[in-house]
């Protein structure tokens, strides 16, 4: 998606991260072919939804390559914990732009005129952007509370990753993870679930 010269995301950076951290933890960082990629994400891989996902996480610097792909170096040290998530939301250049004039938290009012003026479009195109843009700024703004600890988040029972990432997903639902009480909730709905 583009607004003037700025190509933003499609997809939140939470589902991202959990895409990028699925292949991950079950190819490391041996480079696969997009159709298996695609399948381990229950995606096809000649829909626009999957191309659009690895367009993504390439322009967040999480996934690399073409005819082969694997998590990059700095995708896995996120979820190593020894980077922040930070870094791969600062690869978008208009996060950037945001995050340097408004920091984390972008203003609700009128947003619009202060998009036009950073993008440089007119304020009806911005005005038509601005509800996405604020939902996918905010999902990548609340990535940054916390680096990801895979074994601090890990169901001691199941061994489900909880994840700092935004979800829970327990078959087709989800639960939403957005601080510690809700993750206490999401460890003790395992625990129920699981026996």
């Amino acid at each position: 998606m583009k607004i003037g010269a700025y190509t933003i995301p499609s997809h939140k950076l939470s589902h991202l991260t959990e895409a990028a951290w699925k292949i991950n933890e079950k190819f490391q960082q041996e480079p696969r072919d997009p159709k298996t990629i695609a399948l381990l994400l229950n995606l096809s891989p000649t829909s626009g939804g999957f191309l659009q996902k690895l367009a993504d996480l390439r322009d967040y610097n999480l996934i690399e390559g073409r005819g082969l792909l694997r998590v990059t170096r700095l995708g896995k040290d996120i979820f190593e914990g020894t980077v922040s998530v930070e870094e791969a939301i600062m690869n978008i250049p208009l996060w950037r732009a945001l995050n340097t004039r408004f920091g984390v938290t972008l203003p609700v009012k009128d947003f619009w005129a202060d998009l036009a003026q950073i993008t440089g479009v007119d304020a009806v195109k911005a005005k038509e952007k601005e509800k996405i843009i604020i939902t996918l700024y905010q999902d990548a703004m609340s990535q940054k509370k916390s680096k990801p600890s895979l074994e601090a988040n890990t169901c001691p029972k199941c061994g489900a990753w909880l994840g700092d990432y935004g979800y829970l997903r327990i078959k087709d639902n989800r639960v939403a993870i957005t601080d510690a009480n809700s993750l206490n909730i999401a460890r003790l709905m395992l625990d129920v679930n699981y026996h």
